[in-house]
Order: C-alpha cells, then sequence, then structure tokens
C-alpha cells in the first residue's frame, strides 16, 4: 500500500493524496499495538500513547481505518458548529522532498450534526472532538466565539471521551482573539461549568431521574482539553490559568503560523514541551505533536512531559503504514532502556 500511496501523494493535490490515504488503510494489514504500551491518563485508558491528530479524520469518516492502523485514539474534527465550504482547490500541500505538510486553505468542515450522526454510528475509541468556531464566525462576529463552542460541547457529549478547545491560530485558523487571557479564561470557566452541568444530566439518567434523555454518555467525565499553537502564549502564565479553571490537558500544535508541520518543526515542539512540563509537572496531562517521525522522537517526547502524542504529518508524508512503524518503535526503544511502562517514562528527562 505504501508503494502505491507514494504515486497519489507524488501527482494529486495534497487534499486528495489525504483522502486516498486513509481510503487505502482500509486494505491494509491491521496493526494492534502491544500491551505493554497502554496508559491511562485523565481517566482514559488508551491502547497506546501515539494519537491521530485532529484534521486528519475531520469529519468522523475514517475511524475504522485509522484505528485499524495502529492508533491508539482518534482526535476527530475541527468540528465547527456549521458546515464550512472549501476555500479554493489547493488545501493542502504535501511537500515530501522537504518532510513537511502545508495547510493552505480552509478544508470542507461539515458540521456538528454531521460529525453526531457518524460517532452514533461507530463506538470505536478511545475518541475525542477538536472544537473551533467556524472561521466565518471569527471573522464576522467575534462576540459569539464562545457560543458556539458551548454549542459544539452540548451536542457531541455523549460520543466521545474528550473534548479539546482549539486556540491554535495559523494562516488558516484565525484564532488569535483567544490569546488574550481574559478571554481564554471566560471560555475555559464556561466549558467547564457546561461538561459539568451534563455530569448532572447523566446522573439524573442513569439513577432513572429523569427517562426524556435518549443516550448515555460514552464517559460521564470526559476531561477537557485545549490546543494552543507555540507561538501565542506563555507558558506559567497559561498553565496557571489552566489549573484554576479546571482543565484537565494542553495540546500543544505541530503547526506554525505558516500552515507547516512535519519535521521541522520537532526541535521547537520538544523545546516548547520542555517549558511547559517545568510548570505542569505533571498535574495537567500534556499532548505533543509537531515532527514525530520516528519510535524514537515519540520516546523523547514521554520522557520531557508528554503523557501523548499526536501525529499528522507523517502519516501524509509516508502513508498509514507508518503508525505501526513508529509504535513498533517505540515499544523496541522502551524495551532496550529498561522500562516497564508507558508512566516510568513520563517526565524523566527532568528525574
Amino acid at each position: 500500500m505504501g508503494a502505491l500511496y507514494s504515486i497519489f501523494r507524488d501527482t494529486l493535490p495534497g487534499s486528495t493524496a489525504h483522502y486516498l490515504n486513509l481510503k487505502l488503510a482500509d486494505w491494509s494489514t491491521p496493526f494492534t499495538p502491544s500491551k505493554d504500551l497502554e496508559t491511562e491518563v485523565c481517566g482514559i485508558n488508551f491502547p497506546s500513547p501515539i494519537g491521530a491528530a485532529a484534521g486528519l479524520d475531520r469529519n468522523g469518516d475514517f475511524l475504522d481505518p485509522l484505528f485499524r492502523c495502529g492508533f491508539g485514539f482518534v482526535e476527530v474534527g475541527s468540528v465547527t458548529a456549521s458546515t464550512e465550504r472549501k476555500q479554493g482547490q489547493k488545501t493542502e500541500k504535501i511537500d515530501y522532498q522537504n518532510k513537511k505538510c502545508i495547510q493552505e486553505n480552509v478544508d470542507e468542515k461539515r458540521g456538528i450534526l454531521w460529525i453526531v450522526q457518524k460517532l452514533r454510528q461507530n463506538a470505536k475509541g478511545p475518541r475525542g472532538a477538536n472544537i473551533m468556531p467556524s472561521n466565518e464566525t471569527i471573522t464576522a462576529l467575534p462576540s459569539i466565539c464562545d457560543d458556539e463552542f458551548i454549542y459544539c460541547i452540548d451536542e457531541i457529549y455523549p460520543f466521545v471521551d474528550y473534548f479539546t478547545l482549539n486556540l491554535a491560530a495559523n494562516r488558516v485558523n484565525k484564532l488569535q482573539l483567544y490569546r488574550k487571557e481574559s478571554k481564554y479564561r471566560d471560555l475555559f470557566r464556561r466549558a467547564v461549568r457546561e461538561r459539568d452541568m451534563l455530569i448532572g444530566l447523566q446522573v439524573a439518567a442513569k439513577t432513572g431521574l429523569d427517562v426524556e434523555i435518549p443516550y448515555r454518555s460514552r464517559s460521564l467525565i470526559p476531561p477537557i482539553f485545549v490546543k494552543i499553537d507555540n507561538e501565542g502564549f506563555e507558558a506559567k502564565n497559561f498553565v496557571n490559568v489552566c489549573k484554576e479553571e479546571g482543565i484537565d490537558g494542553i495540546i500543544l500544535s505541530g503547526t506554525n503560523e505558516k500552515g507547516e508541520g512535519g519535521e521541522i518543526l520537532a526541535e521547537q515542539a520538544i523545546n516548547k514541551l520542555k517549558e511547559f512540563y517545568q510548570y505542569t509537572k505533571g498535574d495537567i496531562a500534556l499532548i505533543s505533536s509537531g515532527g514525530i517521525m520516528n519510535g524514537q522522537e515519540a520516546l523523547k517526547r514521554l520522557k520531557a512531559g508528554a503523557s501523548l502524542v499526536q501525529i499528522y504529518s507523517a502519516v501524509n508524508l509516508e502513508g498509514t503504514q507508518i503508525v505501526g512503524k513508529i509504535t513498533q518503535e517505540l515499544e523496541n526503544a522502551l524495551k532496550t532502556e529498561g522500562y516497564q511502562s508507558i508512566k516510568e517514562v513520563i517526565g524523566k528527562a527532568f528525574k
């Protein structure tokens, strides 16, 4: 499958190659992570710490092939309240020679109701939802961006194991308004309050106090993560706000302001991870992405304080078989260095 994908990657538009790459995974040899890689983060049991970053499965269409190729978890989205149309023919560029992917324009997002239907039909997990306001709302009505986050939480709560509030700004996602502390603090407070209210409804449902709720949640208390870019947030202050407002984890984006991701960001990503770990000290989970192309790099991120890692560019550059390869390399590296579990490794660079 890898050889066939390389033809698509080198001859077709990036977004088309991306789609065919995931379709090919339906016919690939399944890869199951070793039980030695199982880990628990924020109350969720992950078969492996290696997950699919948001953007691989934008609309919830590819849960089966992504888990089939060996991911320990999948983050769908970004999910918006309404449909967002594709802008232009070129939405993504895969630059294999320079080992990077470039997000050039907004790709199609089918909206929260489409993704809810997809998740209703497929119980595979663990999975999260990366949610954000549409670019149209950000541009025309920024005052209601928080409302769109809350609406998405309400709709998708029963169908995911965690939420991610996406605040990562780049040339495509115009989320710079959330770089103000007052703005992101208010959002965090509202999101946690809304999640906790939904927990109360689910408790009522489980105890028979409310027979009107038509479905049950996958997890009674899904954690809330926040995704940020590497350039717009001061680590100490941001971590303190997250602790004060009850945020469970921070995802450090693997894309820069230009929309680039891949090997070129590996050094920047691990430096940012180390900076944040100095202030979280394990109290808030850190999820690292950006430039993870092999198992040794994944191990470096765990040692630098990541509880989980996410990959995106590696899949678009090498094909979905890279997931199993990275996972196997991580397992081998752990055994070579004498580690018995993922928990032993996290933050080892600081001990």
